[in-house]
């Protein structure tokens, strides 16, 4: 980790970049695409890893509720960074 911070550290020098506290905004977009990963993982196919396998019949019930937060998400994040909502 001191290689790494150390590194970091350098390079930020290097290149004359600057650390700033991201917007509010830019932060719930993170929030979101990290929400949008565990979704993605949660799917019933990726479940099995888990240790959680489905039933053919809950199995489709899972991937459509995991379908409609994603869909629900991507709209969310279509707002919070474009201020559109998608159709």
């Amino acid at each position: 980790m001191a290689t790494i911070r150390t590194r970091l550290q350098e390079g930020l020098a290097q290149f004359s970049v600057q650390l700033h506290k991201p917007e509010p905004k830019q932060m719930l977009a993170a929030e979101l695409s990290t929400l949008w990963v565990v979704l993605e993982n949660a799917r019933p196919e990726r479940m099995k890893g888990y240790g959680r396998e489905f039933s053919p019949h809950d199995g489709a019930a899972w991937e459509n509720l995991i379908r409609a937060l994603m869909h629900e998400i991507e709209g969310i994040r279509a707002i919070v960074l474009k201020g559109k909502v998608k159709g």
